[in-house]
């Protein structure tokens, strides 16, 4: 039986040793590295075929694409805008239409969401994304993070006690 002093004696001193041990481990800081330029030279091509040939300007969505995928889309877009360093789909977040719904502070997000939590995280990570990038850029993110959190609380809202608890 584990609750034996016999038996959580020495697994307590040897919590002890380890913890002792790693206290001595020197630190080291975490340095950004720098991004793999052949990588980043693909990404940009792949990208710049999406938009050529899925995204919709008019519309702000990609054909054939829904709410949780139109979402990734523009995360990885910013993403990649944010590790090349570059501005070529710059106008992305406020044209798309997760980006239009998101400046405008009348948008009701429960009606877009409509109960589709997973899809609701996919654009909660898109509205975090597009701020990040626009932070970078020393532009405004306040109404990217502001329906973000809209959304986030909004889901958030939903947990119950059903099987241990959760948002389901």
């Amino acid at each position: 039986m584990l609750g034996s002093s016999k038996k959580v004696l020495p697994l307590f001193a040897s919590f002890l040793v380890m913890s002792a041990q790693a206290a001595n481990v020197p630190r080291t800081e975490l340095h950004k590295r720098a991004q793999c330029a052949a990588t980043l030279s693909v990404a940009e091509s792949v990208a710049s075929t999406l938009q050529a040939h899925y995204y919709v300007s008019s519309s702000g969505m990609y054909n054939g694409g829904s709410l949780w995928t139109d979402a990734n889309a523009v995360e990885d877009l910013h993403n990649l805008m944010l590790g090349a360093n570059v501005d070529t789909w710059s106008t992305v977040g406020q044209t798309s239409w997760i980006g239009k719904n998101a400046l405008n502070p009348s948008t009701n997000w429960n009606s877009i969401i409509n109960g589709a939590n997973d899809d609701a995280g996919w654009i909660v990570l898109a509205l975090w994304k597009i701020a990040d990038y626009k932070s970078a850029r020393g532009q405004s993110a306040t109404a990217y993070l502001n329906a973000a959190a809209t959304i986030y609380n909004m889901v958030a809202g939903q947990w119950d006690d059903t099987c241990g608890g959760g948002v389901w």
